[in-house]
């Protein structure tokens, strides 16, 4: 599947999430597609610059969590790098639930 890099790495992290053009626009119900979904998650984690606000903080941990969940969905070949996702989605929270959700995830990936 070929997919326009520059559009989609264009887009406010809102929209990069939440629209049905953002990153899920890529998923197809595959494990191809599940690592791709990772995979650009994680490189427009990388690219992305904006002011640190709580709000941008927050919207960071859900791609990082997302990207887990794709990392997680493709196998258990890439349980260790949906871990590091997982870990990465628990800090910057405000809400203390959201954050326990995300730290429980942790948890049950380690078997703890």
């Amino acid at each position: 599947m070929k997919f326009d890099k520059k559009r989609l790495f264009a887009m406010s992290i809102d929209e990069f999430d939440d629209s049905p053009e953002g990153w899920r626009s890529l998923a197809d119900g595959t494990k191809e597609g599940r690592l791709r979904c990772a995979r650009t998650i994680e490189e427009y984690l990388k690219e992305f610059n904006n002011e640190l606000t709580q709000k941008v903080a927050e919207d960071k941990a859900h791609l990082w969590f997302h990207a887990g969940q794709c990392w997680a969905g493709a196998g258990k070949d890439y349980y260790d790098l949906a871990l590091r996702c997982f870990e990465m989605s628990t800090k910057n929270w405000h809400s203390e639930a959201a954050r326990l959700y995300r730290v429980a995830t942790v948890a049950f990936m380690k078997k703890d």
